[in-house]
């Protein structure tokens, strides 16, 4: 598998992938993303902001996920636990979702490497990420 940077052309794989990770939740019981969020307007924002990524097998866009450097707005509430520092900034990553054919090969671990490696790039030691209840 490759990971590399999203453009506007992936636009359709990561819409089916939403619409996979979608399905599941929902087989799963979980309401998450059942609102139509994450969908093709947010994946074209996040590419405009240069924070789309894909991981590709074979050619096809198999995983997808946001890794963002800054400050998350909505990580400035926290309910029931806290951040273990409060850095200025840090790297964060939202998004994630793999097609069901390579669940358990690794994909979500190619995204949190890569997010480590842009933050040590830019100098954070800080790593952000969370999870529907």
């Amino acid at each position: 598998m490759e990971l590399r940077k999203a453009v506007l052309a992936d636009g359709p794989a990561v819409e089916k992938l939403y619409q996979e990770a979608r399905e599941f939740l929902h087989s799963q019981g979980v309401d998450q993303w059942q609102d139509g969020y994450p969908n093709g307007e947010t994946f074209r924002a996040d590419v405009s902001e240069g924070n789309a990524w894909v991981l590709e097998e074979q050619g096809q866009v198999v995983g997808t996920a946001y890794l963002g450097m800054g400050k998350e707005p909505t990580y400035a509430k926290i309910y029931e636990g806290a951040w273990g520092a409060e850095p200025e900034t840090y790297a964060f990553l939202h998004r994630i979702a793999v097609a069901g054919s390579c669940k358990g090969k690794g994909a979500a671990e190619m995204f949190f490497q890569q997010l480590e490696r842009e933050a040590r790039a830019r100098g954070l030691n800080v790593l952000r990420g969370d999870t529907h209840r």
